[in-house]
Formats: C-alpha cells, structure tokens, sequence
C-alpha cells in the first residue's frame, strides 16, 4: 500500500510522503488523550518565559492611522472546500474581525516585541470566538476559536 502510494503523484507529492513516513510520530500522535496536557504544558512554558525573560512588548495604542503603509497584504477568506464547511469559513471570518479589532492601532516601535498570543490570549467563547477550522496535530478539526 505505501509503495502504491509512492509511485504516484508529482515529485513534491513523493517526497512529503517519504518525509512523513520516516519520521517518528510525535508523543501526541500515538497518544492523542495526551493532546490537551500537552496544549497546556506549552502555554505554561510561554508563561513562565514571559515572566522571567522580560521583554518590551508592543503595548502602545494609536488612534489614528499612520502617514506611511510599509506593507499590505491580501488573501482570500473564502476557499472551495467542502460543502459542510461553509459555516466553519463564516466562523473563521467572525474569528479573524475578532482578534484583528484586538490587535488593530498597536505600535510596534524599535526594541520592542510582539506577540499574537500576549495580545489577543486564549481564543474562548467567552470572548465571543466561535467554532471554526483549526489544525491539530496536522489534521483540520472544528473548534472555538478556529482560523486564526
């Protein structure tokens, strides 16, 4: 089954998949139910970094826009996916108007840092994150939160 796997499709195809099948399986892989200890571990370990490695973060709010734009950048929100997964891209938009009204007006200036995670934190529904597409271990699974 894998050799037929293999021999077909393009170049790139052959190697990913020569590239995932030698590779050991990450711990969360072969044990999923380790998965939200292991979620849990990582965001402690930002913490604890946070605290006791300090950093300037970006803080600093401005009202008005500035006079120059370095960059801008574009990209669809819609994609043709799957016919069940209509309302998890309308989620995904929901999501992204969320965390961007979060994240919109910080300056970034000299020295100092920014973190998506220390800005806009957990995505919960209780900050009003609904379900939508989020990639766990590789797959694409629903969950709050999801598109970001």
């Amino acid at each position: 089954m894998t050799a037929e796997l293999l021999a077909a499709g393009s170049d790139f195809e052959r190697r990913r998949a020569q590239e995932l099948l030698a590779r050991t399986p990450l711990l969360t892989e072969r044990w999923p139910v380790l998965y939200p200890v292991s979620v849990w571990a990582h965001r402690a370990r930002r913490r604890v970094e946070w605290t006791f490695r300090p950093r300037r973060w970006a803080t600093l709010r401005q009202a008005d826009p500035l006079p120059v734009r370095i960059v801008q950048h574009a990209s669809p929100l819609r994609r043709q996916l799957g016919v069940g997964e209509v309302d998890l891209q309308d989620n995904k938009i929901a999501n992204l108007r969320l965390a961007t009204a979060t994240v919109d007006g910080l300056l970034i200036r000299p020295g100092e840092t920014f973190s998506f995670n220390r800005v806009v934190g957990n995505c919960t529904a209780r900050k009003g994150y609904v379900t939508g597409m989020r990639l766990r271990n590789g797959e694409a699974v629903s969950g709050v939160g999801g598109g970001l």
